[in-house]
């Protein structure tokens, strides 16, 4: 779920700065995103503080809808997105995304309740959110 969490702190990043997606999407190792940040903004950050940037968003994002209500285990496909239940022919046939499990996972990586998905007190306070 690493991997997940990457590209959604990546993605917070892009969308905060304004940058094009579709742009992104030749590859990082081809557009200087980062350098290109800190041009903009005269700063020197690295591609880890650019992604905790990503992350504090992301978590800023959680933290928000939490408060308001919302409930993190209601953020996720409709059923038939995720084969529930599994289509009985074609490409997908027979196949059924475990939802719980990723959503468990993802949960994990940005430090936040595997179960709930509420983030935990050490990751609010090591990202600076009150």
């Amino acid at each position: 779920m690493v991997w997940s969490s990457a590209c959604s702190k990546f993605m917070n990043v892009l969308n905060g700065a304004g940058i094009c997606m579709f742009g992104a999407f030749v590859g990082i190792k081809r557009t200087p995103t980062f350098d290109w940040l800190n041009t903009a903004t005269g700063w020197n950050k690295d591609p880890e503080e650019y992604m905790a940037m990503g992350e504090r968003i992301q978590t800023l994002k959680q933290q928000f809808n939490v408060k308001q209500g919302i409930e993190p285990k209601s953020f996720k496909a409709n059923d038939r997105s995720l084969g529930i239940p599994p289509l009985l022919e074609g490409g997908n046939k027979g196949r059924t995304v475990e939802i719980e499990k990723l959503m468990e996972g993802y949960w994990t990586a940005f430090g936040w309740d595997a179960e709930t998905g509420i983030p935990k007190a050490e990751t609010l306070a090591r990202l600076g959110i009150e």
